[in-house]
C-alpha cells in the first residue's frame, strides 16, 4: 500500500475515540489524547509496510522509566487505549485494501460480462 494512503488512513482510524494527531516529520504523527485530568501522547512512525505506536508523554499517568533493570510502568489504560488505536489503525487498512480489491474485481468483471454481448 502507497505510504500516502497509510498516512490518510491513521488520522481518519483513530480520531473517533478522540485522538488527535499532528505532523511531525516524513512518516511520522504525534497523537494525543486529552481527558480533562490527564493526557498521552504517542508517536506514530509508519511506511507502506508497518505502523509502530511508541510512548512519548503523559499527565498523571503514574509513568516511571524503569532503571537499573526495574520495569517500566505506566497506568493500564495507556495499553488498553493503545491496543484500541492500533486496531483501528489495522481495521482502517484492512478495509482500504478490501474496498480497493474488490473495486478492482468488480470493474474487471464488468469488462468481462461487457465482451460476452
Amino acid at each position: 500500500m502507497p505510504v500516502d494512503t497509510v498516512a490518510k488512513l491513521i488520522p481518519m482510524a483513530i480520531a473517533g475515540r478522540g485522538w488527535v494527531t499532528r505532523t511531525t516529520g516524513p512518516g511520522h504523527y504525534e497523537a494525543k489524547i486529552d481527558r480533562q485530568k490527564f493526557w498521552v501522547a504517542v508517536d506514530i512512525a509508519y511506511t507502506d509496510r508497518q505502523v509502530v505506536i511508541t510512548y512519548l508523554d503523559s499527565k498523571n499517568f503514574g509513568y516511571r522509566n524503569g532503571g537499573g533493570g526495574m520495569p517500566t510502568t505506566i497506568h493500564g489504560k495507556y495499553s488498553s487505549w493503545t491496543h484500541k488505536m492500533a486496531s483501528d489503525i489495522r481495521k482502517a487498512i484492512l478495509t482500504y485494501q478490501v474496498n480497493s480489491s474488490a473495486g478492482f474485481k468488480a470493474s474487471q468483471n464488468n469488462s468481462a460480462d461487457d465482451a460476452d454481448e
